[in-house]
C-alpha cells in the first residue's frame, strides 16, 4: 500500500509544482489620454522608439500602454504588445519608460461611485486585491507627429 501512495505522489508531483510556478503571458492595456483618433496602421508597422526621452520635433501623446508581465524574460514580448498596440491606434511612435517592479492591482471587485450603497452587497469601491501573477510593469507612451497644415488654402 505504502509503495502505492508514493507512486501517486511522485506522478502527481509536476501537476502541483506546475500550479505553483505557472507563467501567464504578458498582457498590455491602453489608456487614451488625449481625443487625439487615427488610423490604424498595419500590424508590426515601423515606429519611432525612444527610452525614457521625447522625439526630436514636433509631437503629441495621446495614449498610455502598459503592458504587464511575471519576469524579465518576458520584456521583449511585453514590448512587442505595447508596439502592436500603437500600430492599431495610428502613432508614429512610443516612448519608452523603464522597467518596473510592481505589484498589479486587479479591480475586478470595483464598482463605479453610482452604484455603491445602492444595492445591498454590491461591495465597496476600493475592494482590490494584488495580482501576484504579473510582478513587472513596462510603460509605453504613444505619440503623433505634428503635421504641418497650409492654412493659406493651397
Amino acid at each position: 500500500m505504502r509503495a502505492r501512495s508514493r507512486w501517486l505522489l511522485v506522478a502527481c508531483s509536476p501537476i502541483i509544482a506546475g500550479c505553483f510556478f505557472r507563467m501567464y503571458p504578458p498582457v498590455a492595456f491602453v489608456e487614451h489620454t488625449a481625443p487625439i483618433y487615427l488610423s490604424p496602421r498595419p500590424e508590426s508597422c515601423k515606429l519611432i522608439v525612444t527610452e525614457n526621452a521625447p522625439p526630436s520635433g514636433p509631437y503629441e501623446m495621446f495614449a498610455q500602454i502598459t503592458s504587464y508581465g511575471n519576469s524579465p524574460e518576458v520584456q521583449e514580448k511585453m514590448r512587442s504588445l505595447i508596439e502592436d498596440h500603437a500600430c492599431e491606434l495610428g502613432a508614429d511612435g512610443v516612448i519608452f519608460l523603464p522597467l518596473q517592479d510592481v505589484g498589479h492591482i486587479s479591480s475586478f471587485n470595483t464598482y463605479p461611485d453610482w452604484l455603491v450603497g445602492k444595492e445591498p452587497g454590491m461591495g465597496d469601491r476600493t475592494q482590490v486585491q494584488i495580482d501576484r501573477r504579473y510582478s513587472l510593469r513596462q510603460r509605453g507612451i504613444a505619440f503623433a507627429l505634428k503635421r504641418e497644415t497650409n492654412t493659406n488654402g493651397k
